[in-house]
């Protein structure tokens, strides 16, 4: 196996945690790194790269600045946060609901949280549909992606593989979590998945 690796340097984050009794519950930011790691089975294209560095920028990499750079990543469920920003004009960028074996609310929004593992799974999945749209029989018939890390630090970062990532959907709902819900809580979903749209229609 040949593994390259494009790293996409100090994207300035804004975030805050639900669910958190820490200090990261407090609205705060980020300088984070990102490596997008992506692998073929000991094939390289006609100019000899598994892919050119150039089009992982052109492509995640463009995708990455256009949503994240200088903007503020919101849970779905941050309901009086999102509207402050959208209120004040403030970039905003609402993480997508995945699709996960969640059982409880609680969970559900904790998987929606802008945690360094929710970015890198997000990512992962943004990584596998550029990959998918390539016009490219060599990406297609011989390249994956390997693995995606955040860097939030020097010291901390999170990495989410091609085992261990989650798919992100704003139409697949948990319906025994929806049935067990309070009425309330079901309409915050519907109002999370409405704003979350943003994400799937690419807007």
């Amino acid at each position: 196996m040949i593994t390259i690796t494009k790293r996409i340097e100090k994207i300035p984050i804004g975030h805050r945690l639900m669910q958190y009794s820490g200090g990261c519950a407090n609205i705060h930011g980020h300088n984070i790194d990102i490596d997008i790691s992506l692998s073929s089975n000991n094939e390289l294209n006609d100019s000899g790269f598994v892919l050119d560095f150039g089009e992982i920028k052109k492509g995640i990499g463009k995708k990455i600045k256009k949503y994240f750079d200088h903007a503020f990543l919101a849970n779905p469920f941050d309901r009086s946060t999102i509207e402050f920003l959208q209120r004040e004009g403030y970039a905003c960028f609402i993480m997508p609901i995945p699709v996960t074996n969640a059982d409880t609310f609680k969970q559900l929004v904790g998987y929606c949280n802008p945690t360094a593992e929710n970015i890198a799974n997000l990512i992962f999945n943004w990584t596998l549909d550029d990959i998918v749209a390539m016009d490219d029989p060599h990406v297609h018939d011989h390249v994956s992606v390997k693995e995606v890390k955040i860097y939030e630090s020097t010291t901390a970062l999170a990495t989410v593989d091609k085992v261990n990532h989650m798919y992100a959907s704003r139409d697949q709902m948990i319906i025994d979590l929806l049935d067990d819900l309070l009425e309330t809580d079901k309409l915050k979903i519907m109002g999370a998945f409405k704003h979350a749209g943003r994400f799937f229609s690419g807007q």
